[in-house]
């Protein structure tokens, strides 16, 4: 793809950031990394559909939000976000490519944004396409008529911190899908599940508020689910703070190497 030029032959800046972008999507939806997102997203299809056959006089809306509280939010989405954000500027990194983007006339908060927007798209729709037949498979048409558009924005919400924050761990780290791992199963599953003000420093936490406050029914949470959740717009103003100082420290960062 061809960016147009202006008529001093320089890169119009937003027509390089739609090549970037469409060159990264296109990037991201090959390779082998689907088959293991798609792994990822038939394991949570495959537990809905166990919970279903075992929800015999209890409602199955509440195994879908237990679902989404244990499983999607702490352990599927920031994996699925990590295969995807970190390879976004980390591949570029590895193969040493990343010179041919920062020698161009082109912002490096736009090259940010453009991986940014490639990496959070194919997060937000690999996510979604295994709520929705948890949430199909767990009678959630026959729940209240918000649980749908709670588990998508509350998945959505947290897809976008957790894209910008592996995003910039691909940048900094070479290792960034093992270190990442680490952090997920240590921190956002282990150590946030087990302590309150740990909690509150992890993405999962936020992502699960915004599932709460768009449903606005406490009955499908256990009390001591709900004890450390904040508020709707507290939690997204956090999603929004950490997404914002993510991108820009990775936009600073590329600066950095556009002077090397």
């Amino acid at each position: 793809m061809v960016a147009q030029t202006g008529s001093s032959g320089r890169v119009a800046p937003w027509s390089a950031g739609r090549a970037i972008f469409s060159l990264s999507l296109r990037a991201l939806l090959s390779g082998r990394r689907w088959l293991l997102v798609a792994a990822l997203d038939a394991l949570l299809i495959v537990v809905a559909l166990i919970l279903a056959l075992a929800a015999h006089d209890e409602s199955p809306q509440r195994y879908l939000v237990d679902l989404t509280r244990t499983l999607a939010l702490p352990i599927l989405l920031p994996f699925i976000a990590l295969i995807f954000a970190s390879e976004a500027l980390g591949s570029e990194v590895e193969e040493r490519t990343l010179v041919y983007l920062t020698l161009r006339p082109i912002p490096s908060w736009l090259i940010v944004l453009a991986k940014y927007g490639a990496c959070a798209l194919v997060t937000l729709v690999a996510i979604w396409l295994a709520l929705l037949p948890a949430f199909f498979a767990l009678d959630g048409l026959h729940g209240p008529a918000a649980l749908l558009p709670a588990l998508l924005v509350g998945a959505g919400a947290g897809a976008l911190a957790y894209a910008a924050l592996f995003l910039l761990l691909g940048l900094l780290l070479r290792r960034a899908l093992l270190i990442g791992a680490i952090y997920i199963l240590l921190w956002e599953t282990a150590i946030a599940a087990l302590s309150t003000g740990a909690a509150h420093l992890s993405v999962r936490i936020y992502a699960l508020a915004v599932v709460r406050g768009v449903l606005g029914n406490d009955a499908f949470f256990p009390s001591d689910a709900l004890a450390p959740l904040p508020g709707l717009l507290t939690a997204l103003l956090w999603l929004a703070v950490v997404s914002a100082l993510a991108l820009a420290v990775a936009a600073w960062r590329l600066r950095r190497v556009e002077v090397k």
